[in-house]
């Protein structure tokens, strides 16, 4: 076995993993990032790319106000049904959060805002109009010699335009059309936004500024206990392994567990099909399993609805990519119905129907509402685009009427006829009586058709043939349990005792400080707690 020495070792190549060796490297201190994909970018690659952060420098340079306890205030509303939160580490999340990103903006990072408020809650206490969701742009030659082995993001058709260009254009929905030329000059000029451009300008901070040495296709497959602190890793690349000694620390940065074959069933949900990159395998549960490290659970799984591409695959990968259709749910002539035929929630907003979706009942153990469809006119087949796929599935069905449409899914005929009915003539007027479709201004911008009256979220399904699609369950990679860290980032054990040596941020780090879902929020933890791990074991004694 040949051997390796650094201070910090970074296990995973995305965001948290680059961020952390970022600081480390601008510290002095010798960094190594150890990624066991052929690519670098991790699952913020394939995002949206925004990062939540409240009273952030930015928001002080434009003369926005905001404040620490208005932070507060906001995320203690957001997680206040969604179960137990640690107040501690939500109190350093809001206090140090906004110095992760300002420290990084120094180091090369381009941040800056998208103009885009709390748009999830906009009337929350604390809540903000614009200033808290930011973004990063990264330009040609930031990767330099690593573009190549950069993960881009299938997901987003506008790559190459920023959020702010989007928002000001009107929406995703026309910003394509009404910025053609200039979303052509920046995919020419590689110009990289939103999750590429994210992990794209950390990664060029860190591995061509700063030259820290990466290894991909590079497996750590066990950690090193060593004078009772972990010490290092072994490393499995190449047929070989390698003993990597790590001065000052390891950092478990490889994510969440969405591929593993037991995800569904920890989450309590009929089925997860992940979106993100093909990496999630739950590497950060095996390696600490050793040492005691104790897990969380706090939350829900973040998934959205999607289909399986009959063409696409992941980069690199034979993979079937699963494409999301979050804003495309939303779009008029258009429903999602149970098997029942019933509409079960706001089709303009997946947070409503997802909580929907993982509601079991507790007698028979059955989801009332898994498998769900769907369900749209000719207008919606030959208006919208479905989401961002540039073929429609295979599994699309048509028909001439509702009645067959519902005997070729297996959906109950006589529930779906009396849904569309119902729909129909308060659609027309612009109103949503049963769930209030359309009314979030979110839900409008985002999900809508500007240009359809009174409601661009609402239509009816009058004009055949008819259209249906079974919906799966897709993960984003946020998931309910990770490991258990304290305010320095360190990983504890289950009596809340750090392990000396051993960090984890991002999504291998459990939400105990913030249960609920926040746009961005996963970004930002993961800038943040590498930010604060790479600090804390840059202030103590190497061995």
């Amino acid at each position: 076995m040949t051997s390796h020495e650094c201070d910090i070792l970074c296990i995973g190549g995305g965001l948290g993993g680059l961020a952390a060796a970022l600081r480390a490297a601008d510290a002095g201190l010798e960094a190594l990032i150890v990624e066991k994909s052929p690519l670098i970018g991790g699952v913020a690659a394939y995002s949206g790319g925004v990062v939540w952060v409240g009273n952030n420098h930015l928001q002080r340079q434009a003369g926005i106000d905001d404040s620490a306890h208005e932070t507060s205030d906001y995320l203690r509303w957001v997680a206040r049904d969604a179960g137990p939160f640690d107040a501690d580490l939500l109190e350093t999340f809001i206090r140090r959060a906004p110095e992760a990103v300002e420290h990084f903006a120094r180091l090369g990072v381009a941040f800056a805002s998208t103009g885009l408020g709390d748009q999830y809650h906009p009337d929350a206490p604390g809540s903000k109009a614009s200033g808290r969701i930011l973004e990063v742009t990264a330009a040609r030659g930031t990767l330099g010699p690593w573009r190549n082995r950069f993960r881009s993001s299938p997901h987003f058709r506008l790559l190459g335009l920023t959020h702010d260009e989007v928002r000001r254009a009107g929406g995703d929905l026309v910003a394509g059309d009404v910025l053609a030329d200039l979303h052509r000059q920046r995919r020419e000029a590689d110009l990289l936004t939103w999750g590429p451009g994210l992990s794209a300008g950390f990664a060029g901070a860190a591995l061509v500024r700063r030259g820290v040495p990466i290894l991909l296709k590079a497996r750590c497959v066990e950690l090193i206990h060593r004078a009772g602190r972990i010490g290092g890793a072994v490393v499995e690349t190449a047929g070989t392994r390698i003993e990597v000694r790590a001065r000052r620390g390891v950092l478990i940065a490889t994510g969440s567990y969405g591929n593993a074959p037991w995800a569904a069933e920890l989450e309590g949900l009929p089925e997860i099909f992940e979106a993100s990159p093909p990496v999630l395998d739950g590497d950060a549960f095996a390696l600490v399993e050793p040492t005691g490290a104790a897990r969380a659970r706090a939350g829900q799984a973040f998934t959205i609805f999607g289909y399986e591409s009959p063409t696409e695959r992941h980069p690199g990968t034979n993979i079937p990519l699963h494409r999301e259709l979050s804003r495309a749910l939303g779009l008029p002539h258009s429903i999602v119905v149970n098997s029942a035929g019933r509409r079960f929630g706001d089709e303009s907003f997946y947070g409503f129907l997802l909580r929907a979706v993982k509601q079991r009942d507790e007698a028979t153990g059955r989801f009332p509402n898994h498998p769900c469809y769907l369900i749209g006119d000719n207008r919606y087949r030959t208006r919208y685009r479905l989401g961002d796929g540039e073929e429609w599935p295979a599994n699309l069905v048509q028909a001439p009427n509702l009645a067959d449409l519902a005997a070729v899914l297996g959906i109950d005929a006589a529930g779906l006829i009396d849904q569309v009915a119902a729909f129909n003539d308060a659609a027309e007027e612009g109103n949503d009586p049963a769930f209030g479709r359309g009314t979030l201004p979110y839900s409008r911008r985002r999900a809508g058709d500007p240009n359809q009256s009174p409601n661009p979220n609402l239509g009816s399904l009058r004009a055949p043939p008819f259209w249906g699609l079974p919906l799966k369950l897709l993960g984003t990679g946020i998931y309910s349990t990770g490991l258990l860290i304290n305010s320095d980032a360190q990983v504890l054990t289950e009596d809340r005792r750090p392990i000396d040596g051993l960090y984890a941020t991002g999504n291998a780090a459990a939400y105990t400080e913030q249960p609920g879902y926040v746009g961005g929020l996963a970004n930002a933890r993961a800038i943040t707690y590498a930010y604060l791990a790479a600090g804390h074991a840059a202030s103590r004694a190497s061995c």
